[in-house]
């Protein structure tokens, strides 16, 4: 596809996908979905966009007649909301850096064999979303790295995120052996994550990457190439978030927000990968400066707590 028609096809808020190995192009155009956020549809009965947030967003894919609810975020899936609703779910988190080759073998086996319509997110239907959509069709022959990448460049998948860019243009269609190897029955509905001491750690670790990013002014330093400043935000707030589950896994009965203590940091976490995406260093380092100080006052009520804790 010439640059000067892809132009054309983004003027028209549709997208003509070229094939990899397949009969026939296929469409990616943006749908509405009752209140769900930053849906298209890709192809024939898939679709992806952000996470179902409350009944009224599982009644809007139960009406569009979904069957099948893949998340990639790190987040507890809704299991309670989706099979009250007749939907299954299955869970293949993935973060900001990679889709790794087990995962896209999954997201094939997934796409190929569960019951359509599927519907397809991470949190917000921006970046993760469109990239495991891209992977997993591309594992399945349906698109090449091409057409990948387009579809990424469409829904405005951001070029912060290399890590994401990187995963669709080395994606390749998988051997069906490969596919059938996953079993279908072990597509989890919840995956098995890091436990909250593993999560502090990381949490750590990427700190000291954003404080060498903020004495850098928020540019790659040049010791450090590998480090790209929005996406490390993003990963904070991902990581936050999912910790935020571990701690209180949510119930059918309770609400989807994240409990009053993670929310600060997501909210935090989120607003300063806007800011160094936007370019505004001062409100970053602002952003950054209330980070540190709120990780300090939660490790000191932490080890005051530990502190008065009795002792056997």
């Amino acid at each position: 596809m010439t640059t000067l028609v892809f132009a054309i096809l983004l003027l028209l808020n549709v997208l003509v996908v070229p094939p990899a190995g397949a009969e026939h192009d296929f469409e990616v155009r943006p749908v509405q979905l009752g209140e769900l956020r930053l849906v298209h549809q890709v192809g024939p009965e898939f679709f992806t966009g952000g996470a179902p947030r409350g009944d009224a967003d599982f009644e809007s894919l139960r009406d569009a007649g979904i069957r099948t609810v893949i998340s990639v975020d790190g987040a507890r899936p809704d299991l309670e909301r989706a099979r009250v609703r007749g939907l299954r779910y299955v869970h293949l988190p993935i973060g900001y850096d990679g889709i790794n080759a087990t995962v896209a073998a999954r997201l094939a086996r997934a796409i190929r064999d569960l019951p359509g319509p599927i519907y397809l997110h991470c949190h917000h239907g921006r970046h993760r979303a469109p990239a495991a959509a891209a992977v997993g069709l591309a594992g399945l022959g349906r698109v090449g790295p091409e057409g990948g990448v387009q579809m990424l460049q469409f829904v405005g998948t951001s070029p912060d995120y290399p890590g994401l860019y990187l995963a669709v243009e080395q994606s390749r269609p998988l051997a069906s052996e490969l596919i059938d190897a996953v079993p279908i029955g072990e597509l989890p509905e919840i995956a098995v994550v890091s436990d909250l001491a593993t999560g502090m750690a990381e949490v750590d670790r990427i700190y000291d990457r954003l404080a060498l990013l903020a004495a850098n002014d928020w540019v790659v330093p040049k010791n450090h190439a590998d480090l790209v400043p929005a996406a490390e935000a993003g990963i904070l707030t991902e990581r936050f978030r999912g910790m935020s589950e571990l701690a209180h896994p949510f119930s059918a009965s309770g609400p989807r927000e994240p409990p009053l203590e993670f929310r600060p940091m997501i909210e935090m976490a989120t607003a300063l990968e806007s800011a160094i995406r936007d370019r505004r260093t001062s409100d970053a380092d602002a952003i950054f400066t209330s980070i540190t100080s709120e990780c300090r006052a939660c490790h000191r009520r932490d080890r005051d707590q530990k502190r008065l804790a009795p002792t056997n």
